[in-house]
């Protein structure tokens, strides 16, 4: 990945894709060869996540909602380590809003985090803007198989 994001950061936050999702496999192994400290979600009782560490995809198995995910025992990454999280979505706009699933993990999870914060998303699922709800967080870009849409003032 060519992002300046993405080349900086020490540890990664990234994703399983699910189908319907960008696959995401290629990039985990692309940050896993160059040496990133590479953290997939796990999630407990709605709303918890945690970011885990892993040493490869095979290190995956069906978790909640049959997502691959860490093993329950795998120790989580505090979430100040993390640099960059590469985050999933129903849709998002070009202004950096994001509608997620609705289970509010990632929201949770991001809400007063200092990590860059890019959704990926599918350019036919990108519109100007998606409503989002007050505790919605913002993603300081929108990356798309077509390009990049960047917030004022972020990455």
């Amino acid at each position: 990945m060519g992002l300046t994001a993405f080349q900086k950061a020490h540890a990664v936050f990234v994703f399983v894709g699910m189908p319907g999702e960008p696959d995401t496999d290629a990039l985990i192994d692309e940050a896993l060869a160059v040496g990133k400290r590479v953290c997939v979600p796990r999630c407990g009782v709605k709303p918890r996540m945690d970011a885990v560490p892993i040493l490869s995809r095979a290190d995956l198995r069906p978790g909640t909602l049959g997502i691959p995910e860490p093993p329950a025992d795998a120790p989580a990454a505090a979430p100040e380590e993390i640099d960059l999280a590469l985050i999933p979505c129903l849709s998002a706009g070009r202004d950096g809003s994001r509608l997620g699933h609705g289970a509010g993990y990632y929201d949770a999870y991001l809400a007063g985090r200092r990590m860059q914060k890019i959704c990926l998303c599918f350019e036919v699922l990108v519109r100007d803007s998606v409503p989002m709800m007050p505790l919605d967080i913002w993603m300081d870009a929108v990356i798309t198989e077509k390009g990049i849409d960047t917030r004022e003032g972020t990455i």
